[in-house]
């Protein structure tokens, strides 16, 4: 998919993005120096970090809040996307969505509850 969502699970991006932010990244074509990409490391977990370099075989990246690079280079092939957005809110919305969409069934159930009653008061006791 050219969109994802993604939680950030660490500090190495602070303070541009924080622990616990969504982010939505944007599979694109090429990639510059700058962008904040969210990759696939080892074929076992993503990343999210700043590209400071861009070599022949591929991009240096390194979080925001390291002292040091990422030490493998960065494939384009191993890139989910550029991220276009990030968002604290976000996360909290995705994280209880269960909770929310229970809570919606919950107010349609009673709301359409009500509406039946409505009618029955309606018809008999009016």
């Amino acid at each position: 998919f050219p969109i994802q969502f993604f939680v950030i699970t660490s500090g190495s991006m602070s303070p541009y993005i924080n622990t616990g932010e969504m982010v939505i990244t944007l599979k694109k074509s090429d990639y510059k120096i700058n962008d904040v990409i969210t990759f696939l490391e080892n074929e076992s977990y993503f990343i999210t970090h700043r590209i400071i370099r861009k070599e022949k075989n591929g991009f240096v990246t390194k979080g925001d809040f390291n002292n040091i690079e990422d030490k493998s280079l960065v494939q384009i092939s191993q890139i989910k996307g550029k991220v276009i957005f990030h968002s604290k809110i976000l996360a909290i919305v995705f994280k209880y969505r269960i909770i929310i969409n229970i809570m919606l069934i919950i107010i349609l159930i009673i709301h359409k509850k009500e509406v039946k009653w409505g009618k029955i008061k309606e018809k008999y006791l009016i």
